[in-house]
């Protein structure tokens, strides 16, 4: 008698680069430019304010991505939220 087995398809999601991990990838790396882009500016307020308008539509982006309960995924795109807003935050 064997047994049948099933996949963990939770396990399966942490395992593997996902579409959506790749996704909150290219957005930080895409935040990655913007910072090295204002520190090598003038550092102005109209610099800033770009900053702070750009780094709003990742954020934007980054909050539609769906979860769909991969606790990997979750983690990484909260860590990377909280990156954001508090490089933006500490140059206030």
């Amino acid at each position: 008698m064997e047994k049948k087995t099933r996949k963990n398809t939770k396990n399966n999601r942490r395992t593997k680069k996902t579409p959506k991990m790749k996704l909150v990838k290219t957005f930080q790396k895409e935040f990655e430019r913007l910072k090295k882009d204002y520190l090598e500016s003038q550092r102005d307020k109209k610099d800033f304010l770009k900053l702070e308008e750009l780094s709003t539509q990742i954020l934007l982006k980054m909050d539609s991505i769906e979860i769909d309960g991969n606790q990997e995924l979750r983690t990484y795109r909260k860590s990377v939220i909280k990156s954001i807003n508090s490089y933006i935050d500490n140059l206030l």
